[in-house]
């Protein structure tokens, strides 16, 4: 009996039953006897043969049957509509004529091989006239009673879109990890087992540790006395919360301390778990050795009688000159490359018909335009322009219609100020109510929030007030991680040789309240 003589579907179950085939002969004799049965199965057979077939054409998949002995090979299903091949190969050698010439030595050296139990799977090329196609080829080797293997019996599946598919997608993951190596900061990611699975070139230049050394291991680079604050700051990025620009230190590989600006965001999967952190550290080493420097000359001009006005204006032009350059190197730099990011998801995503891929591409996008946007935030806070041209009231407005905007939270603003600030004294208060406001829309949960402004001790009395939750007793004196805006605000208004406290119950709201007299930064 020929492989073609046999029901489909009972060739099919083969190929999950690797070994001896088992086969239902029908013995002649010498008497007559009711072949009701037998023709009633044989009607059930070729139904079983016309369904069997229909989901071959609507799967795109061949089945085949080849015989070692004589060489013959059987296919069934449309073939012309699986990959282009109008007549089915008789033999081995047109099936070879069907396989894309880089794919026959493949093909050949496994088939040379000794031939094991259990099944075989490849992916090759097969078509007609160049017109090549995918097929994941599986199949199987059936036995005689003595062991010896007579025939291969299999499928072919076109999976051509999905190979389309792959080759897109590992184009996209290319580009992805291009802009990662070349990121000019240390991008490293961790699990959930704090192990680390990236160091960009960046990390290496930055702490000194190749990616070889470090991957898989726990990271060098912490300082022992900063491991529990930073695994403090994992856990919480774990949880689905991102912080940006924490300052802390971080060891290189010869045993140097460098400050760096910290990063920490949540790095989820395809379907949006969270399976590590990423986290991005910048160099601050210099901005850092800058900022103690300026804060010692600080201590010693304040010995010096009549100087720290002069030191107020470097300081604070320093720091808005650096903003001024730190908004233009964003807007320059960062917005115009996420840009052209959003324009080479978009050309992607035309050029893909996969719906998974194409959802995945539309994620990407959104979140590019999202960092653009924040961006684009930040560039306000860093430099806003209504502080030069519309005066303090009128930037401190526009900040609390943001904060009402994104968050609900109403405001109230009560102007009492005779006479305008002078420029440093301006950006100083500016910066302090900023930090105040942007304390009530992390942490406050208020519903409102009043700020007044009003001439007194010889300078400009600021109050900032929310109706919200609260501090817990002694955060203002030891903040927790991250939150340095505290200490930030008293820095700034005591460094311009004015006064702040904080008035703070839980439950009870907080309220801020700072100086700064206007004949020292004049």
């Amino acid at each position: 009996m020929k492989p073609g003589d046999r029901p489909l579907l009972e060739q099919i179950a083969d190929l999950t039953q690797p070994g001896e085939i088992a086969l239902r002969w029908i013995r002649k004799g010498g008497h007559a006897r009711d072949v009701t049965d037998m023709r009633f199965a044989e009607e059930r057979a070729s139904d079983s043969d016309e369904r069997l077939g229909l989901a071959l054409e609507g799967a795109q998949m061949i089945v085949f049957d080849w015989d070692f002995a004589s060489g013959e090979v059987v296919c069934v299903g449309d073939h012309a509509q699986a990959f282009g091949v109008e007549e089915a190969p008789e033999d081995l050698a047109g099936l070879f004529e069907l396989i894309h010439p880089d794919d026959r030595e493949r093909v050949r050296a496994a088939i040379g091989e000794p031939i094991a139990d259990g099944p075989r799977s490849a992916e090759v090329r097969i078509g007609a006239a160049g017109a090549w196609r995918w097929a994941l080829v599986h199949g199987v080797v059936v036995r005689d009673e003595s062991g010896q293997p007579r025939r291969l019996v299999g499928t072919a599946l076109d999976v051509t879109e999905r190979k389309e598919a792959e080759e897109s997608l590992g184009e996209t993951k290319d580009a992805l990890h291009a802009v990662v190596a070349s990121a000019p900061v240390a991008i490293t990611i961790v699990d959930r087992q704090h192990r680390i699975s990236m160091w960009n070139p960046a990390a290496e230049r930055m702490f000194g540790w190749s990616e070889a050394e470090v991957v898989n291991g726990l990271a060098p680079q912490i300082p022992r006395e900063l491991e529990d604050e930073t695994r403090a700051l994992r856990v919480r990025a774990l949880a689905g919360e991102a912080i940006a620009t924490f300052e802390t230190q971080r060891i290189r590989k010869d045993g140097a301390r460098i400050d760096v600006s910290l990063a920490l965001t949540p790095n989820r999967s395809a379907g949006g778990e969270i399976i590590g952190v990423i986290g991005i550290l910048v160099d601050i080493s210099a901005q850092v050795a800058a900022r103690r420097h300026l804060q010692e000359t600080v201590c010693h001009l304040e010995e010096i009688d009549g100087q720290r006005g002069t030191l107020l204006r470097r300081l604070v032009g320093a720091q808005e000159e650096e903003r001024r350059r730190l908004a233009g190197d964003i807007h320059d730099d960062s917005i115009q490359a996420l840009t052209a990011l959003v324009l080479r998801l978009g050309l992607l995503y035309g050029s893909i018909d996969d719906e998974e891929q194409r959802e995945f591409l539309v994620n990407a996008e959104r979140t590019a335009r999202n960092a653009i946007s924040r961006l684009r935030h930040l560039i306000f806070d860093l430099r806003p322009p209504a502080l030069e041209r519309d005066g303090l009231a009128a930037a401190l407005r526009l900040l609390l219609d943001d904060l009402r905007d994104s968050t609900g939270i109403e405001y109230t603003l009560e102007d009492r100020l005779t006479d305008e600030p002078p420029d440093e004294l301006r950006s100083i208060i500016y910066r302090i109510a900023q930090e105040a406001l942007t304390n009530v829309r992390k942490h406050a949960d208020a519903r409102t929030v009043s700020v007044s402004l009003a001439n007194g001790e010889g300078g400009v009395l600021v109050r900032v007030e929310d109706d919200g939750r609260g501090l817990r007793p002694g955060a203002a004196a030891h903040p927790e991680p991250g939150h340095i805006g505290l200490s930030t605000m008293r820095e700034r208004a005591e460094t311009a040789g004015g006064s702040w406290q904080i008035v703070t119950k839980p439950g009870q709201g907080t309220a801020i309240e700072f100086s700064v007299p206007c004949e020292e930064a004049a």
